[in-house]
């Protein structure tokens, strides 16, 4: 079942429970448990909406991983044969020019 599914089933129920309600006569402590039943299953839609608004965005994997590649880095020396240039600490890759960023993965680099 996708979460839309979900969200369409939780409603339908919700409005098939409201119109039986309707039929009937309920106590004071019936009408209240209804009520905090129906407030519970808007909340549960409301947050199945949060949650794919959130997922449209990227994963918490995808965020954490962009967030770390706007740290800066210190450019790791590489000396070969008597010539000094500077890596990626992350790849490996020697980055144009003065650049900020590393030019393969996106790293920040200082």
């Amino acid at each position: 079942m996708t979460e839309n599914e979900a969200k369409k089933l939780i409603a339908k129920f919700c409005e098939d429970r409201m119109n039986f309600a309707r039929g009937k006569d309920m106590s004071d402590k019936e009408l209240k448990d209804f009520c905090k039943f129906s407030d519970a299953l808007t909340l549960s839609i409301s947050s199945l909406e949060e949650i794919q608004q959130y997922r449209a965005i990227g994963t918490v994997e995808e965020c954490w991983e962009a967030r770390e590649r706007q740290r800066g880095k210190k450019r790791v020396l590489d000396s070969y044969c008597g010539f000094n240039s500077y890596e990626c600490p992350v790849c490996g890759t020697e980055p144009v020019g003065g650049s900020n960023y590393c030019h393969k993965c996106g790293q920040r680099l200082e």
